[in-house]
């Protein structure tokens, strides 16, 4: 029981958590207020998002983005890739 209580004491520290920023900060300032991309994004489920912002706007790699999400990294290019297939047809389509 404790050694599962200090090891949740020593992942709530952790840099990563001190780090991150929610999506919709990040959506809010990260491109101009007249870019389709924001309502591209805001439109994509919430599994999508999550590998989209670790990938591109904070720079992890599919290893890595797999190891923080908890999922295998093949899941992780598949869900990269149907993601930028989303918004490809979004902002096809906003055109």
């Amino acid at each position: 029981m404790r050694v599962t209580a200090n090891y949740s004491k020593s992942l709530a520290a952790s840099p990563w958590r001190k780090r991150s920023v929610p999506l919709e900060d990040v959506y809010s300032y990260s491109q101009p207020e007249d870019s389709g991309l924001d309502a591209a994004l805001a439109q994509l489920p919430s599994k999508y998002q999550a590998v989209i912002h670790l990938y591109y706007y904070e720079g992890y790699g599919t290893e890595e983005t797999a190891r923080i999400l908890g999922r295998k990294p093949s899941t992780v290019r598949a869900q990269l890739t149907r993601a930028r297939h989303i918004l490809a047809r979004l902002l096809k389509e906003e055109l």
